[in-house]
This record gives structure tokens, C-alpha cells and sequence, in this order.
């Protein structure tokens, strides 16, 4: 709604742009508009005095992410139930060959649930992965970076978000080991000594850190590293 889109510089040269093509629009997102503001500006540069090249930044507030279901929900292993996303992102594309994007993406007041197909996300049941990402609430994708050439980019992404990430997968695992001995050793296990917990916490940890291992082995860029 409310949405506006401008095209300055349009050429009668179908091959050649000069000055710079350049298009803005921005608008607000649902029927009320009430579900997110876009804003995104693009310069499409086919001069004959530099090297191709389109350049755009897209900036995004308070965008419901049941709306971006369409889009990604089905390469998902969980469904969407609630959530808004926070994103300004700068993209380049040299000569239309070599890809320069930059994304930050903020996801706030996160709610997923299991979407009754896939059993386990990242080696942990789709149940405590569900649980683990809604009790964080929010997560934060700064400093991913993707460069390269277009069909095989190369992927960074930034501490912070695989700090978080390993956090959140580590929280999920013990979270489902625990679970998983409550229900093997019953009431009996509140008995335990201090000095039992701390082995059975150690346990836990190095289990933990084997399905997160696992888990970020599936995501491109990250690997089994650990920073």
C-alpha cells in the first residue's frame, strides 16, 4: 500500500545507459499497511566508460514474516507461526558475473513450530530446536558477506552470528539430554549429588557439541569450525 516507484535516465538505446538508470520505489507492506516498510533503490550502469555493473540498497523495517512465507517457508524445516524482520542490505553485481552482497538482517519476537515433516533441524528434534529459538526470541545475521562469481559465491559469515547460532544449537541439545534423563531416571534424578551434576553437566556439553557440529556442518560457510 501507499507504494511509489520513480525510473530516472530511461535511454532510447535498449544497450546503453548513460547517465545511470536508476529506479527507487518504497512502500508499506499488507492490506492495512501495517505489516512492514520497504524502501530499495537500483542504478544500472551500461556505460561505455566503466564495466557493467547494478548496484542496489534495499532497507526493510518491521516486516511480518508470515508474509515472507511465499518465499522461503517451504525450504524450511520448521513453519512460521510469528516474528518481524529488520534488514538493510547492499548488493553489486560486476559485469553481471561477480556478485558483492552485504546483508544485516534482524529477526525479533520469533516463534517456530514444528512443521509435522521434518523430525529433527540440525540433528535435534524439530520440538527443542523450536523451543530453543523461541526462548531466544531474536537473532541476528550482521556481517554476512557473499562474494565471488555468481554461480559459486563464496559465503562469511560474521562471529557474532555463529557465536549466537552455537549458543542456540548448544541450548536445544542439552535441553533435549536433559529431557531425555528426566524421563530415564525418573524422580530419582533430583537426588543426585553436586559432584554428579557437574559430571552429568559435562556429559551434556560434549554431547551437545556433537550435534552442533553436526548441525552447522548443513549451512554453507560455517563448517565444523569454532571460533
Amino acid at each position: 500500500t501507499q507504494a511509489k516507484a520513480e525510473v530516472k535516465n530511461i535511454s532510447s538505446d535498449p544497450v546503453l545507459y548513460e547517465p545511470p538508470l536508476t529506479l527507487t520505489l518504497e512502500g508499506f507492506l499488507g492490506e492495512k499497511g501495517n505489516a512492514g516498510k520497504i524502501s530499495l533503490r537500483a542504478t544500472v550502469d551500461i556505460s561505455s566508460s566503466s564495466t557493467p555493473s547494478l548496484k542496489t540498497d534495499f532497507e526493510g523495517k518491521g516486516i511480518a514474516l508470515k508474509l515472507l512465507r511465499p518465499l522461503f517457508g517451504l525450504s524450511l524445516p520448521v513453519r512460521i507461526e510469528d516474528g518481524v524482520c529488520a534488514v538493510d542490505s547492499q548488493l553489486e553485481l560486476k559485469n553481471f558475473s561477480k556478485i558483492d552482497l552485504r546483508p544485516n538482517v534482524r529477526l525479533e519476537k520469533l516463534r517456530f513450530c514444528p512443521d509435522g515433516i521434518h523430525k529433527k533441524v540440525m540433528g535435534i528434534p524439530a520440538k527443542d530446536f523450536c523451543e530453543a529459538v523461541n526462548r531466544t526470541g531474536s537473532l541476528s545475521l550482521e556481517g554476512l558477506r557473499m562474494e565471488g562469481p555468481l554461480d559459486s559465491p563464496r559465503i562469511h559469515w560474521s562471529k557474532s552470528f555463529y557465536r549466537q547460532l552455537r549458543q542456540m544449537l548448544a541450548d536445544a541439545g542439552k535441553d533435549y539430554l536433559l529431557s531425555e534423563l528426566d524421563n530415564y531416571l525418573g524422580p530419582p534424578i533430583s537426588k543426585i549429588t553436586k559432584k554428579a551434576e557437574k559430571i552429568l553437566e559435562e556429559k551434556v556439553q560434549k554431547k551437545a557439541g556433537s550435534l552442533l557440529k553436526k548441525g552447522l556442518r548443513l549451512i554453507p560457510g560455517l563448517g565444523p569450525k569454532e571460533k
